[in-house]
């Protein structure tokens, strides 16, 4: 309604002061949004002018004018396909923790696993073109990390409150803290995510951890022995042999003979002090209790919740800390202190290394009196302190297999990010356009869209109406026009104060109920090719689209879906074809394809003739794509980088992949072996698939030996065995889908009666038996079971064999090959394949690399490899 100044003092005559300030703050707010507005004509022009760091290219402004015009038009519906958008570079040098213990970032390959911040092991799906790392960005830990200035962080920020996705530059650009060092007005604005504790699977060990821990700290380096304070009585799974008690300071010296000393020696550990590798990645139990046992020796408990180990021995120091920082905890290693006298009375000769940290969860302690004077710390997460510029290095990016992007590097297990940013712009200029505007934004997982959400929810508190600089308090220059609704902030719900619109972030196949929305934006349903491969999965998200989100739309409402096109029959292939059906006049969507390469054949919204690269905003050059593409492989390449889906036309495998990556003999060296087997019922209808494989010490898989089969359970269990002793294999992989119990048990029941025959014939002295008969005792059972159906499984094979980083031994294998090539979709799977797959999903998940040891704090130096992680296997 509309009112003169005379009617509108009138219909206010009877108001409060306060009801009538209220009102002309909501007039001032409406004004100054919709002047804000006008200085825009679409997202990427507000996004550049609130993040200095966004680059506008032509394939970004072009997206961002036909979503502006989704926007503000009804019933407008867009469909986007274009290569990702890298920067997140970590330098070569940076050391980054593996379940196998360390590599560094430049010598990540497609497949490696590395750690997510919840402990979680993630695959590596991508590394990208290398680049130049120029910022080196220091911690409040006391680490640093070389990375690109466009590398992006996921911080606690205390202007708002919350998490934010922030580039490096952006950092640099503002003020990283408040008030003077040391002073209690002395605060860093931001923060990394927690980090919890690494989780590894049990090792192996040769010697009990705690007891470890105790040897480490109180033990004689050359001797079964450890010293310790007559009150102190140490649980361990050894008998004390004898006992000496010194004279003068009543300290007591327990021998304990020959079983601790072989397992000593066994762990390595004997006359070299050290923690192996191998218990720095055991299971969480086993690290605890590794941590206990150095505790309980030469370490302290304060009751303000740190606690201490100290030692002269700087290796053993810095790898507690490593034990530390895999528990989650926050470690620094002291400059070492002069010799003092101990709390035992006994003067020390040695400069002492400290190791201090502050457990927040459980204590790290056994003995009564330390666990009793255990205090639970405050847990405090871990700040940027600083950025400076630095000589460019070389570095790379990763994609990694987890939903929001995080993975951790460096020495102090720093966590990181690899996602682009995405669904943040679109609803804020379509909130900034009509504040009425109901916003839905969808992923493949919760994780990635509550991201995008708390992204956006970021920047209007840091650039929108109200916003205040967190570290001065002074009020900044709004650019966005929007403020939040204080009364519905949650991180995937939130409101804005000038009208009924705001943001709702949901995971694909999350219940929408009660919702409905004027903008639905889905932002990549599908998390990998895997996914898009499988059937089942593809039907799923069919459906989820059709009947929940499509349901929850207003009559104008308008659809934003972005994509990368693994398949023809994905979601965005359904809608291609739908509206390929109707007449033109009838038609809602558009869509929009950038390649990364104009090709002939390949829809170009830039109208490029062929052969034209984009202009990247990360500065990749042709010669880079055309890098990439041959890395990843063709399937990779059309659908990432040109938006397109290669047909599946034929078999799936390629004979030429095969030729053109052919082993011509055996691997002399490998760094790990499998055998993996596809059981079979009964022997008489299909083959039992039983395949070996070789991880090599480049990082690549070769299939090495094919014994499948028509045969019984007993004949390919013991065939799997025989394989496995020939090849000098430490695991048998097999398929347990539909009676796993039992087929682990046919491969367990096969290596007791081939030790059995070994055993029958050995004489004592025979050492080639002996080594066979030690190894049935070490060789492994690994249940598998893979995600997906048996197209999606073998994806990531077809693009190792693809790309040559999964090679075959010719001809023995041949066999193999001939089934892969005729194998056809809606075909049974060959059980040769199955198995195959099998083999290298293991070998990819445990594959590891040349050890390569480093502490930002100081030069990264790199040593060589530990003698078990190098020794050949076969």
């Amino acid at each position: 309604m509309d009112y003169t100044a005379e009617a509108l003092r009138e219909h206010t005559r009877t108001w409060t002061p306060e009801r009538k300030a209220a009102m002309l703050a909501w007039l001032q707010a409406q004004h100054a949004r919709r002047v804000i507005q006008t200085h825009y004509t679409h997202p990427a022009q507000l996004a550049a002018a609130c993040d200095p760091n966004y680059v506008i290219t032509p394939a970004t402004e072009t997206i961002s004018k036909a979503v502006e015009h989704a926007i503000r038009e009804p019933r407008q519906n867009l469909l986007v396909t274009m290569p990702p958008q890298e920067g997140k570079l970590v330098s070569h040098d940076t050391p980054v923790p593996t379940p196998d213990g360390w590599t560094t970032h430049g010598e990540i390959r497609p497949g490696d696993t590395v750690f997510h911040p919840s402990g979680v092991p993630i695959k590596v799906l991508e590394v990208h073109q290398p680049a130049a790392a120029d910022r080196r960005v220091h911690f409040s830990d006391h680490s640093y990390i070389d990375v690109h200035h466009r590398h992006e962080w996921t911080v606690w920020d205390r202007a708002c409150g919350g998490y934010r996705i922030v580039e490096t530059a952006r950092l640099e650009s503002v003020k990283l803290s408040s008030g003077p060092p040391g002073t209690r007005g002395h605060r860093y604005r931001f923060q990394l995510p927690w980090q919890e504790p690494l989780r590894c699977e049990p090792a192996d060990l040769p010697l009990d951890p705690y007891t470890l821990g105790v040897w480490l700290g109180d033990g004689t380096t050359t001797k079964p022995a450890i010293t310790h304070h007559p009150d102190d009585h140490y649980e361990l799974p050894y008998a004390v042999t004898k006992s000496f008690i010194h004279a003068t300071t009543g300290i007591v010296t327990d021998y304990y003979g020959e079983e601790l000393r072989r397992d000593l020696i066994a762990a390595g550990v004997f006359k070299n002090k050290h923690i192996p590798q191998k218990y720095l990645r055991g299971s969480i139990e086993q690290r605890r209790a590794l941590l206990a046992g150095l505790i309980d020796t030469d370490g302290h408990v304060s009751k303000n919740g740190q606690v201490s180990f100290d030692n002269s021995n700087e290796t053993l120091v810095r790898g507690a800390a490593e034990l530390a920082r895999s528990l989650g905890y926050r470690a620094h290693v002291h400059k070492p202190t002069e010799p003092k006298l101990s709390t035992s009375g006994i003067q020390g000769k040695k400069r002492m290394w400290r190791l201090t940290f502050s457990p927040h969860d459980v204590a790290p302690a056994r003995l009564p009196r330390k666990a009793a004077a255990f205090r639970p710390a405050i847990r405090r997460r871990i700040a940027i302190t600083k950025i400076e510029a630095i000589d460019p290095t070389p570095g790379h990016c990763i994609t990694v297999d987890s939903e929001d992007g995080l993975y951790l590097v460096g020495d102090h297990m720093t966590p990181t990010h690899n996602s682009s940013l995405c669904a943040v712009w679109a609803p804020l200029r379509a909130l900034q356009i009509n504040p009425d505007t109901r916003i839905i934004v969808t992923a493949y997982g919760d994780a990635l869209a509550e991201d995008h959400s708390r992204t956006a929810r970021g920047w209007i508190e840091t650039a929108g109406t109200g916003a205040v600089d967190a570290i001065t308090g002074q009020p900044v220059e709004d650019k966005i026009g929007l403020q939040l609704d204080r009364t519905s902030t949650a991180v995937s719900n939130w409101k804005i104060t000038s009208g009924k619109g705001g943001y709702k972030a949901v995971g694909l196949g999350s219940s929408i109920t009660g919702r409905a929305a004027d903008l639905l934006i889905v932002d990549d349903p599908y998390k990998n090719m895997q996914e898009a491969d499988s059937a089942a999965h593809r039907r799923k998200v069919s459906e989820w689209f059709k009947a929940v989100a499509l349901t929850r739309l207003s009559p104008d409402a308008s659809v934003i879906v972005i994509q990368t096109r693994w398949h023809e029959n994905d979601l965005a292939g359904e809608i291609i074809a739908t509206e390929a059906e109707l007449p033109p006049e009838e038609r809602t969507w558009r869509h929009i394809n950038i390649p990364a390469i104009s090709e002939a054949g390949i829809p170009d919204e830039l109208g490029r003739p062929p052969g034209v690269a984009m202009i990247s905003a990360r500065g990749r050059t042709q010669d880079q794509f055309e890098a990439r593409r041959r890395q990843v492989g063709e399937r990779v390449w059309y659908a990432l980088y040109q938006g397109v889906p290669t047909p599946n036309e034929g078999g799936l495998f390629s004979r030429s992949w095969f030729d053109d990556h052919r082993l011509e003999h055996q691997p002399d060296r490998s760094t790990m072996r499998v055998v993996a087997v596809d059981p079979a019922e009964t022997g008489e209808g299909d083959e039992a698939g039983v395949i070996a494989a070789a991880l090599q010490p480049d990082g690549s898989i070769a299939l090495t030996h094919d014994r499948s089969g028509h045969m019984t359970s007993d004949q390919w269990g013991h065939a799997a065995v025989a394989l496995a002793m020939e090849t000098h294999a430490t695991e048998i992989a097999v398929e347990t889908y539909t009676a796993g119990t039992t087929y682990v048990n046919v491969i367990r029941r096969a290596i007791t009666a081939y030790r059995r025959k070994l055993e029958e014939t050995f004489d004592g002295r025979d050492r080639d038996t002996a080594a066979a008969i030690r190894r049935t005792h070490d060789l492994k059972v690994h249940p598998w079971r893979g995600k997906g159906d048996a197209i999606a499984r073998s994806a990531l094979l077809r693009q190792a064999i693809e790309t040559g980083t999964c090679r075959v031994v010719w001809p023995e294998l041949v066999e193999f090959v001939d089934q892969a090539v005729s194998w056809q979709q809606g075909q049974h799977q060959p059980d040769r394949v199955a198995a195959a797959i099998i083999a290298h999903d293991r070998l990819q998940l445990r594959s590891s690399k040349t050890a390569s040891f480093g502490n930002p704090v100081r030069p990264t130096v790199t040593r060589q490899a530990p003698a078990w992680m190098t020794r050949k296997l076969g």
